[in-house]
């Protein structure tokens, strides 16, 4: 299992410019220490909340799908950081293990693509995300957001202190999710 940081710096986990497009920059030293100190807090919280599931027994399948889909959707061929090559398509071990506890060394995959079952009403701080790829997400951090749409389109990122749903479209609605299946 991955050691959780004691310390985290915002700075580090954002680029330059989400850095300035969130308005961070203007922020004085002690503003950015109270920043960096509930950071890590949160990410504190986080990781005790994983590890303690991570302890628990896994839970015994439903005696029904929670959704019938044909045939599993595999996240798209994403590019990769530098924009010029497209970045080679995951296999279907390194999808499968994107998100779980057990998996969770910081290798593999760093996002996936799916979609969300069914009819997506947003989330409203404890939703649970069905995804066509046969995993399941829950909200993980507080947020709210709104909308009603059908079987969305949906990206998954890995970050340093955890992972963030966005919406197709909607790139600047997220939330932090963890898998529980």
């Amino acid at each position: 299992m991955t050691q959780c940081p004691q310390q985290v710096d915002v700075r580090d986990q954002m680029t330059v410019s989400e850095f300035q497009e969130a308005g961070l920059d203007k922020l004085d030293q002690k503003q950015l220490e109270a920043l960096n100190a509930w950071l890590s807090r949160y990410v504190q919280t986080l990781c005790s909340a994983s590890a303690a599931e991570a302890t628990q027994p896994a839970p015994k399948p439903a005696a029904t799908p929670l959704a019938t889909v044909p045939g599993k959707a595999v996240p798209t061929q994403s590019a990769s950081t530098d924009g010029k090559t497209p970045a080679p398509t995951p296999s279907s071990a390194d999808i499968a293990a994107f998100g779980a506890p057990e998996h969770s060394n910081g290798a593999g995959l760093d996002r996936i693509e799916s979609r969300i079952v069914g009819v997506f009403h947003g989330w409203t701080g404890n939703t649970v995300f069905q995804l066509a790829n046969g995993q399941v997400w829950k909200q993980a951090g507080p947020g709210y957001f709104r909308i009603d749409l059908q079987n969305p389109k949906v990206t998954i990122k890995k970050l340093l202190i955890g992972y963030v749903l966005f919406v197709q479209d909607y790139s600047a609605r997220e939330v932090f999710v963890r898998r529980i299946r």
